[in-house]
């Protein structure tokens, strides 16, 4: 089995997406690989304000950043691989953002949850496996999320 870790900066768009994704494939056959994905670039640090700001009108902003930033790069991918389903997409990071947005609410009743934290702070990470799923989905590598958290 082959291991690969990308980090922030080698996800911080859709074309450093797309190029990550080329690089699984060359390593793809004949063996098995696993992919470990960080957050888009800036995203984790966003992320880390909203453990500070949750009760804040700045939360609202921080979140709708981090929406907007996968919401742009999930339509900058689908110019890159025009088979990416795009309402698909849309519907999994959506998903994600309201886990995100949930624990930030949550938070403000129980400020000192590990649990509701690191919910908030892995939401960067969360996204972009939705992304690069996507891409290699949407370009016939199978693919599949195996959540971190299930095998700790």
């Amino acid at each position: 089995m082959i291991i690969m870790k990308f980090g922030g900066t080698s996800l911080g768009d859709a074309e450093r997406i797309f190029n990550a994704s080329r690089i699984i494939q060359q390593k793809q056959a004949p063996k098995s690989i696993a992919v470990v994905l960080s957050a888009v670039a800036g995203v984790t640090n966003l992320c880390e304000q909203l453990l500070t700001q949750y009760s804040t009108s700045q939360a609202n902003i921080l979140l709708a950043d981090i929406e907007n930033k996968h919401l742009g790069i999930a339509n900058d991918l689908v110019r890159l691989v025009p088979s990416i389903g795009l309402g698909e997409l849309q519907k999994a990071l959506r998903k994600e953002f309201d886990v995100c947005r949930d624990a930030v609410t949550q938070l403000a009743d129980s400020p000192d949850s590990r649990h509701l934290q690191s919910t908030i702070i892995t939401t960067g990470e969360r996204l972009s496996v939705q992304l690069m799923l996507a891409v290699l989905n949407g370009q016939n590598v199978p693919a599949q999320h195996l959540p971190a958290a299930e095998y700790m």
